[in-house]
């Protein structure tokens, strides 16, 4: 099976990250309806939220506003985050593999893990949750590692497009 192009792997992880992306943020906006209607129960300091359709599937946490932020903030993180990610591979999903678009989102992306993740990140850690740092900075470091290895995946593909064009003029 092909990695790039049309009916490839790249194209069937573009639907299935494309589905988790708006999976996460209407699980969000659930949450955050549920909260604001008053579809929810209190019990020991603990909320239950109903999971429409499924019985069996309850959403559950600490009834603090610190927890419903983080889990909200989370959410809407992984959304963005999994949204950024099917627009790579849609990109890929063309016959052209080096395209404008392409390195465009592996930018986006980059910037998501060099900048969103580490505001997320320490905003929820240090601000809202009063967690050390110290005990989970390897997923800070891991971000960061990520976000500079997909600006040079970017510079790899502009350098591919640009001999992609030259060749193209030379022909």
């Amino acid at each position: 099976m092909k990695i790039f192009g049309p009916k490839s792997v790249s194209s069937y992880l573009f639907y299935v990250f494309r589905f988790g992306a708006i999976g996460s943020l209407v699980l969000a906006l659930f949450i955050l309806l549920s909260f604001i209607i008053g579809n929810y129960e209190l019990k020991g300091g603990r909320f239950t939220i109903p999971f429409p359709l499924l019985s069996y599937f309850d959403i559950k946490g600490d009834n603090k506003t610190s927890i419903i932020t983080s889990i909200t903030l989370i959410l809407i993180y992984c959304g963005g985050f999994l949204y950024s990610l099917s627009m790579i591979l849609k990109s890929f999903k063309s016959a052209v593999l080096f395209n404008a678009a392409a390195i465009r989102h592996l930018k986006v992306l980059a910037i998501i893990n060099l900048l969103v993740f580490p505001i997320v990140y320490l905003s929820l850690r240090l601000i809202i949750l009063n967690i050390s740092i110290m005990n989970g900075i390897h997923n800070l470091i891991l971000s960061l590692i990520f976000g500079v290895f997909l600006l040079f995946v970017a510079a790899i593909f502009k350098r591919g497009l640009k001999v992609q064009s030259e060749n193209d003029l030379t022909i």
